[in-house]
């Protein structure tokens, strides 16, 4: 089980560093594309062509939704970084809550089984005392049903 949970970690460790690489790229490339949207930066330029062939096919339905709700088109790359910053942490989120869960159930399964093992130890023991207090008033045929303490708790007489 621990074996498996530092293989999850180290998996999600990889995960983190690779989709905040994607995040820094995509950043990189958004904000070269709003500023092409934005005229920051001339149409005419090798850059501007670019962005317009490449870039702006990825950007499109995001855009459509922009505008729909009542954005500006220049305002679309960022709203797309926006989406592949959250979708990383939720995606981050939901695989660490799940690594814990696991970890939280296994331990859970251990603590359970530990506990029926106590409980197990103890009725052994008790089922044990039991058989020799039994075996102990056989032995004694003249004591039966008398107490082996009579100060403690006298019985009442025959």
């Amino acid at each position: 089980m621990d074996a498996f949970m530092v293989g999850v970690g180290v998996v999600i460790d990889v995960l983190r560093t690779v989709l905040l690489s994607i995040a820094l790229v995509f950043g990189a490339i958004c904000v070269l594309d709003w500023a092409v949207r934005a005229r920051k930066i001339s149409p005419f330029n090798a850059i501007a062509r670019f962005c317009r062939s490449t870039v702006d096919p990825l950007i499109v339905p995001i855009e459509r939704k922009v505008v729909r709700a009542g954005g500006t088109p220049a305002a679309a790359p960022l709203w797309a970084l926006a989406a592949v910053v959250v979708g990383g942490i939720l995606l981050l989120t939901f695989l660490d809550f799940i690594r814990l869960g696991v970890a939280s159930s296994g331990h859970q399964l251990l603590a359970a089984g530990l506990s029926l093992l106590r409980l197990g130890a103890v009725e052994l023991c008790v089922e044990r005392a039991d058989s020799r207090a039994n075996a102990a008033h056989r032995a004694e045929p003249g004591r039966a049903g008398r107490d082996t303490n009579p100060g403690v708790f006298p019985s009442q007489p025959d």
